[in-house]
């Protein structure tokens, strides 16, 4: 069998469900993120659905790691136009 490919789904909560879940996941003294994920594995065994990795990341963390991935890219066009040393001028042995 092929290995499988997952998607991704962004979902946008309304701030008082934000609060309410933190709320209620500090009462069960586990992470919002851990409650989230248990929330739809619940909601898709349901709908008998079955999932084989869920993994709930908060949206500031993707935006993060995708400024990274522009940060990075930016480097890489830089040392293709202006070379390796970005800038900086290597002193000679002497």
């Amino acid at each position: 069998m092929g290995d499988k490919k997952y998607g991704e789904l962004h979902i946008k909560l309304p701030a008082d469900l934000i609060w309410e879940g933190k709320e209620r996941a500090k009462q069960q003294k586990i992470s919002f993120n851990k409650l989230i994920m248990r929330a739809i594995r619940e909601h898709m065994m349901r709908l008998r659905l079955h999932e084989t990795k869920i993994n709930v990341v908060p949206a500031d963390v993707l935006i993060k790691k995708k400024q990274d991935e522009i940060d990075e890219a930016k480097k890489e066009l830089y040392i293709l136009t202006h070379g390796d040393n970005w800038g900086i001028e290597k002193k000679e042995e002497s």
